[in-house]
């Protein structure tokens, strides 16, 4: 996928999470044109990775987290967790719209949701690091594109 002036940034600010949270270990990613895909392992099993539902354990369906990062049929609840999911998410976007806002693009806007997913097995680790590293050879058909909405 090329990138430009503002996908750059958004690839270089999520390349640089790790070091606002060393927890964060960075998988497959993708800058797409209007979307990014990736995966984030959270490290540390001291720590048991917080979403909206609280604790994760072996949950088997997509869960939603907070309420500017997450789906957007999510409840009210109190604030962001130091080193979730959600405060990655939060950071990151802000990191790119304070950035985009900074060399000009003012218009840039994030969706206000994200869709998170706990990956169980290394044969879904497998199949979803395919579909991102193949996802730009499909932007064509892609329901993303605003050219098929």
């Amino acid at each position: 996928m090329g990138l430009n002036e503002l996908g750059v940034v958004a690839y270089k600010c999520w390349e640089e999470m790790p070091k606002h949270f060393p927890n964060a270990l960075l998988d497959e990613f993708v800058i797409m044109p209007n979307h990014v895909h990736g995966i984030i392992v959270i490290e540390n099993p001291s720590n048991p990775v917080l979403t909206r539902h609280g604790v994760l354990t072996n949950i088997s369906t997509p869960v939603e987290t907070r309420h500017g990062a997450s789906l957007p049929n999510a409840d009210t609840f109190g604030p962001l967790k130091t080193k979730s999911i959600p405060s990655i998410i939060n950071h990151y976007k802000g990191s790119v719209k304070r950035t985009a806002n900074k060399i000009g693009f003012y218009d840039f806007a994030w969706q206000p949701s994200y869709y998170d997913h706990i990956i169980e097995s290394e044969e879904s680790l497998n199949r979803i690091r395919g579909y991102i590293r193949f996802n730009p050879e499909k932007w064509e058909i892609d329901r993303n594109n605003p050219t098929n909405l």
